[in-house]
């Protein structure tokens, strides 16, 4: 098959391997856009704990993950589930001081990703200056201040991102493991070559012959396992593939209000589940699918 099958590998493996108790993950999805579902959930069944997530706009997979309380920590420039409602867990967790929580913009923290890829300790930026985010951050020792030694303007320094281990999903991995994203990629590279391991689930491995070699988007290089995952950013959309599910992530938003209604959801459709597939045929229909894709294929 290509080189790509010394890291090919089920879910399963790819978290056991690559994500330990405590890890720092960095994670590219957006609102309800390209989420890492498969990898998350398997995070979940699998009991990690303590984990530090790092994501420019939190996510469905955030919110899922830091309501089972799997994640100690969270940097981010805010998120939600787009139109359809909050992520109420992680507001939930804020409030009761059950995460730690850093909160920048969004370009501040694609800035810290940028740091960790360039090999930087840090980044100076003009970004977040007389924000009520800089004072928070300032008083906690997130961000510092310095001078331009050519013109002594004053600029925020930003701490590097530097995770453990980057989780993505994506559409296509070819047979040599180089990674193919379409449609919008928002922080995918700053986060993947910031971080030390990359794990990524895909919609499929097609020969290497089937794909334009010019469009690699994370060379086979900067890749430690590939999961072949279909439907792996489930019920959030993927670019060119099918639509998000409205009508399962409303369903998420109403049940993640309070505890007890998230936990039937978690229990439902994660901890009772043996594996992504699993999930997928209890949560949705085959035609439910179709139609999703035929979404997907009209916008574009």
């Amino acid at each position: 098959m290509g080189e790509v099958e010394s890291k090919l590998m089920e879910a399963s493996e790819a978290v056991r391997r690559f994500i330990s108790d405590g890890s720092h993950i960095a994670m590219a999805g957006f609102a309800i856009t390209r989420n890492a579902m498969a990898l998350a959930h398997e995070i979940i069944r699998q009991g990690k704990r303590g984990l530090t997530v790092s994501e420019s706009i939190g996510d469905m997979a955030l919110d899922l993950m830091v309501g089972a309380g799997v994640v100690n920590e969270v940097n981010y420039g805010g998120g939600s589930l787009d139109r359809l409602g909050r992520i109420d867990c992680v507001n939930r967790a804020i409030v009761d001081r059950r995460i730690r929580i850093n909160e920048y913009s969004n370009f501040a923290m694609v800035s810290r990703f940028l740091g960790g890829a360039l090999g930087l300790s840090f980044m100076p930026t003009k970004s977040l200056i007389a924000s009520d985010l800089y004072s928070e951050l300032l008083r906690k020792g997130e961000v510092a201040e310095l001078n331009c030694p050519f013109t002594g303007e004053k600029y925020v320094i930003l701490k590097s991102l530097r995770p453990d281990v980057a989780v993505i999903h994506a559409q296509t991995a070819d047979t040599d493991g180089n990674i193919y994203i379409y449609g919008p990629k928002f922080d995918i590279k700053e986060v993947v070559f910031s971080s030390k391991k990359v794990v990524v689930s895909v919609e499929e491995v097609v020969p290497r012959e089937r794909v334009d070699r010019d469009l690699i988007y994370v060379p086979n290089y900067r890749v430690d396992a590939i999961v072949a995952q279909p439907f792996g950013a489930y019920p959030t959309n993927l670019y060119g593939y099918y639509y998000h599910d409205e009508r399962h992530i409303s369903s998420y938003a109403k049940m993640q209000c309070d505890d007890d209604s998230f936990r039937k959801y978690l229990e439902e459709y994660v901890l009772s589940v043996g594996n992504f597939n699993e999930f997928l045929k209890k949560a949705v229909s085959s035609s439910e699918l179709s139609r999703l894709i035929y979404l997907a294929k009209t916008l574009l």
